[in-house]
């Protein structure tokens, strides 16, 4: 079976092993993480990842400035992102349509469940 590659994009190191850890553990997902910002890009054209999972505020680059340069390349362009941010809140969201020009919400803290379901509604088929 091919497994979707997921990249992580987040500051938060216990988040990012606790996510790698709960997706590959299905056994649907190869995940790669990066905890510095600067490596974010980078990552995504190395790695080639199916979807992003990408924090929205992380010291050294934002990650609307990291969606920018994915959505700018013609090779990256067309994956999917998922901004993970505890600046918005779960009411919030609900109250906004859902995407953003392509770019889905979700609020921390998110339940697995949740994440995963996300993952799945948004994750191309292969």
């Amino acid at each position: 079976m091919m497994k979707h590659k997921i990249l992580i994009i987040d500051d938060e190191k216990e988040f990012t092993v606790l996510i790698k850890e709960v997706l590959e553990n299905t056994g649907k997902y190869e995940v790669e993480t990066v905890n510095k910002a600067r490596m974010g890009f980078s990552s995504v054209t190395s790695f080639n990842p199916d979807m992003i999972l990408l924090d929205l505020v992380m010291p050294e680059e934002d990650g609307i400035s990291i969606a920018l340069k994915i959505r700018d390349d013609e090779k990256t362009k067309d994956v999917p992102i998922i901004f993970l941010t505890g600046i918005i809140k779960k009411e919030e969201i609900l109250r906004q349509p859902a995407t953003l020009k392509g770019i889905h919400f979700l609020a921390k803290p998110v339940s697995l469940k949740e994440l995963i379901s996300t993952i799945e509604m948004w994750l191309p088929k292969k």
